[in-house]
């Protein structure tokens, strides 16, 4: 499912011209979830299969803590941390 989303985007990209894409990988499970593609094994999956395809401009989001909440979804300040440190991987690639 990863390798054929990423092809998609890939082909999306081209197909309008985009000078670049950026691809921002899944925040970092806690294992907490009880829904099995919550878990920190499948966003390591999601990631491996997806970054190569964005070679230098994938964004690795595992580090961002999802621990408060549902364990799924980033609230808060860790949401605007993690915007900002999105939005400046993007600008110094641009």
């Amino acid at each position: 499912m990863a390798n054929k989303s990423a092809n998609n985007i890939v082909e999306v990209s081209r197909a309008i011209g985009a000078p670049v894409t950026f691809w921002v990988g899944p925040p970092g499970m806690t294992g907490k979830a009880a829904n099995p593609y919550y878990q920190p094994e499948a966003m390591d999956h999601i990631y491996d299969a997806t970054a190569p395809r964005f070679s230098g401009t994938t964004f690795d989001s595992r580090h961002i803590d999802t621990g408060k909440g549902d364990h799924v979804h980033v609230y808060g300040s860790t949401a605007t941390a993690w915007a900002q440190e999105v939005s400046d991987f993007v600008i110094e690639r641009l």
